[in-house]
């Protein structure tokens, strides 16, 4: 189960960026069209870019909600297995002493 929670772990990094670049470029978009120096063409394509963005976010934030999810989940399946058999547990930390 360690190897699937550094996995999950990884994977929520991977999602943590992707949120931060999302709102970074949403933030950016809206600033651009708010500047008002866009002619009605561009100020078209510049709102569609903007929806475009905000609905790669929101996949982005559900991915990662997701993720964190999952990995609440691991977290309570390994408290449990490690309250239940405590030697696990410490074959569990020794094995993670030695791979760092």
């Amino acid at each position: 189960m360690d190897g699937e929670r550094e996995v999950l772990e990884e994977r929520l990094a991977g999602a943590n960026r992707h949120v931060a670049v999302g709102r970074l470029l949403v933030d950016r978009q809206r600033k651009s069209i708010s500047a008002g120096q866009l002619g009605a063409h561009h100020l078209g394509l510049a709102t569609e870019l903007l929806v475009e963005l905000e609905q790669s976010l929101r996949l982005h934030l559900a991915d990662r909600n997701r993720l964190r999810k999952e990995l609440a989940k691991l977290s309570s399946r390994l408290t449990r297995v490690q309250k239940r058999n405590p030697a696990s547990a410490a074959v569990s930390v020794r094995t993670s002493r030695t791979r760092s």
